[in-house]
Order: structure tokens, then C-alpha cells, then sequence
């Protein structure tokens, strides 16, 4: 199997976050996808939290990482996380991963209308199982 790591990486780009108090250094905080355990658990460059621990989790950095999250998840979507991250008046860059679309343009617009001061994109990937840039 290839290094999750290196497929978080390819899959949303390079990153430069500072270092944070939670790890060594974060450039990626990745939102839901598989259960998640009732702390915020980590990589030496991935934090991945739940949905319920963005807003403290994105406390304890001292900088704004790139979030990403899948399009749609068990429990949320990535319109949900958007309003959450809009809210919480994040900085960063909100990276969403989808699978083939017709239009990707069209989730980052729905949720720029919504979340204006968000800075989002939109990566597609080709293959379900595996996160590589298409």
C-alpha cells in the first residue's frame, strides 16, 4: 500500500503552515471521514479531527492550516464545514475532495455564496479509494 502520507499530500497540494502547539508542524487538518477518536489525532504533517473538534482544534494552532474534507461525509457535508469554518471567521484554505463532476465549479460557487469571505477549492479525484490530484 502507498504512504498515506505522501497521498494526503499529492491528493491537496503543498501547504507551508507554521509550527503549532498540537504537532511539530500542520499544514492539513483533515475533517471527518473515518470514526474519529474523541481527541484530535495526528502525523508528523496531518492533523485529522471530527467535525465536533475543528473549533477547538483550529484553537490550539497558531496558524491557519489548509482544511480539507471530503465532499460528503457520514455525518456532514462540506457545505456544513464551510459555514462552520465561516463562522469560526477561518483564514486559511478550505480544500474540498470529490470524486468525477460534471462541474466542479459549481460546489465551489455554492459555497462562496454562502461563505464569501472563504477561501475555497475544489480537487477532484479520479479513483475513490486512493487520493491523487486528477
Amino acid at each position: 500500500m502507498a504512504d498515506r502520507k505522501a497521498l494526503w499530500i499529492q491528493a491537496v497540494g503543498p501547504t507551508s503552515a507554521a509550527p503549532c502547539s498540537a504537532c511539530d508542524s500542520v499544514p492539513l487538518l483533515w475533517v471527518g471521514g473515518a470514526e474519529m477518536p474523541d481527541a484530535p489525532r495526528r502525523t508528523a504533517d496531518v492533523l485529522f479531527a471530527d467535525f465536533h473538534q475543528v473549533e477547538a482544534t483550529l484553537d490550539d494552532l497558531r496558524t491557519d492550516p489548509v482544511v480539507a474534507t471530503a465532499l460528503i461525509n457520514r455525518r456532514f457535508d462540506c457545505i456544513d464545514l464551510a459555514q462552520l469554518l465561516s463562522f469560526l471567521r477561518f483564514r486559511g484554505t478550505y480544500r474540498v475532495l470529490a470524486g468525477d463532476l460534471p462541474d466542479p465549479d459549481l460546489v465551489r460557487d455554492e459555497i462562496a455564496s454562502l461563505c464569501p469571505t472563504l477561501r475555497v477549492e475544489v480537487t477532484q479525484r479520479r479513483d475513490a479509494g486512493l487520493l491523487r490530484r486528477a
